[in-house]
């Protein structure tokens, strides 16, 4: 039930992203070229400072996000991930020195078994990394999820929608971002997801036989669909979220940001991130009763071996993530 509009905390919590495509294409250029002078080393230090800009400039209100993560928690996250894959190499190696066809084919199906098998952990772990560096008016993001936990839904999820030949995916994905949602906290309050799958699944069925008609192009009526469903059925409090991005609107950013990055070269990627993100917050807001000034912080910790291990696998974990950061 929405708020009263003459209570004193009723709020229509605006984001907005002030971020201009000069500055965040200076930190690219220098993080490149020192990256390549110290074969590598120095891109923690710039992926951090691209983070912290990008953070700063996403307002809530008056107020700017931070970030608080390090170039050396990134360092040591990804020697733990290397660390992580050479042990699974080496097992693969040794098993093919056999000289058996059988173990060969084995050991490539355990291989990828294996990696597979991490992505719960992937997922997990850079969403519990990003929350806890992530603060708001001083107070910090966490998570409660836990691996475990989350690698029931995910394997689970996936074996049903291989069964259902897809059509389990709209409760797939709405399991998974629930999940997220559900063990993610601003301070010492936590968020709160009441969606269900079933309300998409009639836009997927829609989807899947308009593909052909369309050429493709409803899928971004889908996503729109979908990202409105997540982000509307996401409370903190009594405040609810609501999210107005059209499908039109996905189109034209993706369309208009790939001929920004092929007839440049390459060089306006940081205004297409950018533009990316603003259209993420314009399409946002928190709107019902609630004081900010009554949530306290929650000391948590996370390692950065997730957020690392996804970087190694070249694997997307922003689900759940705040504006794609």
């Amino acid at each position: 039930m929405a708020a009263p509009s003459d209570s004193p905390h009723y709020h229509y919590l605006h984001f907005q992203c002030t971020a201009e495509g000069t500055p965040l294409l200076v930190l690219y250029l220098k993080t490149i070229l020192l990256s390549i002078l110290t074969l590598g080393i120095y891109s923690f230090w710039g992926r951090t400072e691209i983070r912290r800009y990008l953070h700063n400039e996403v307002l809530a209100g008056d107020d700017r996000f931070e970030w608080h993560g390090t170039a050396l928690e990134l360092l040591i996250g990804w020697l733990k991930a290397i660390a992580v894959l050479i042990v699974i190499y080496g097992l693969f190696f040794l098993a093919t020195l056999s000289g058996s066809e059988a173990v060969k084919v084995g050991a490539v199906i355990a291989l990828y078994l294996g990696i597979f098998s991490l992505m719960p952990f992937i997922l997990v772990g850079s969403q519990r990394y990003r929350l806890s560096r992530t603060s708001l008016r001083g107070i910090r993001f966490s998570s409660t999820a836990r691996t475990g936990e989350f690698a029931k839904i995910y394997f689970k999820g996936l074996f049903f929608t291989m069964l259902t030949l897809g059509f389990y995916s709209p409760y797939y994905a709405n399991n998974i971002v629930g999940y997220l949602t559900r063990t993610a906290r601003y301070g010492d309050q936590p968020f709160h997801y009441d969606g269900e799958g079933r309300p998409l699944l009639g836009s997927y069925i829609a989807m899947i036989f308009l593909l052909v008609p369309t050429l493709y192009l409803i899928t971004f009526w889908y996503l729109a669909r979908q990202q409105r469903h997540f982000w509307t059925h996401t409370t903190f409090g009594p405040a609810r979220f609501e999210c107005t991005i059209r499908g039109r609107q996905i189109l034209w950013l993706m369309f208009s940001n790939f001929l920004l990055i092929v007839f440049t070269l390459g060089i306006a990627y940081p205004w297409t991130l950018i533009r990316s993100i603003r259209l993420q917050c314009s399409t946002l807001r928190l709107f019902g009763e609630v004081d900010l000034s009554t949530v306290h912080q929650l000391v948590t910790g996370s390692t950065a071996t997730g957020e690392a291990l996804g970087q190694v696998l070249e694997v997307e974990s922003d689900i759940g993530g705040a504006f794609g950061l």
